[in-house]
């Protein structure tokens, strides 16, 4: 779901759309590769709750969100299946030098 940016008034955008969970990311492109920064935010904290950086190569763009809102999922409701949370395109390591599960 593709929306503007709420400004970091997390709280407000949490309001405004009566969710408990706002997540956030941006992309850098580095010739063949993707940065991709994703923050999940609890709308009654003021820090986010989970944050990881994750590395693609840019041919799999179309994949990225089958890929990432799963673990996205996993932090919301950590006791629900998230099937298809392990599988995924080549993928290069991520920030933390692991390839993701």
């Amino acid at each position: 779901m593709a929306c503007r940016p709420f400004a970091g008034d997390i709280a407000r955008t949490g309001d405004e759309w009566g969710v408990r969970h706002v997540a956030e990311g941006s992309f850098r492109r580095i010739g063949d590769r993707l940065e991709l920064p994703v923050s999940l935010h609890d709308v009654q904290q003021p820090t986010s709750v989970w944050s990881k950086r994750f590395d693609a190569w840019a041919a799999e763009a179309p994949t990225l969100a089958a890929h990432i809102a799963p673990r996205i999922a996993a932090r919301i409701a950590p006791k629900q299946a998230c099937p298809g949370a392990g599988t995924a395109p080549v993928w290069l390591p991520d920030s933390e030098g692991v390839a993701p599960a």
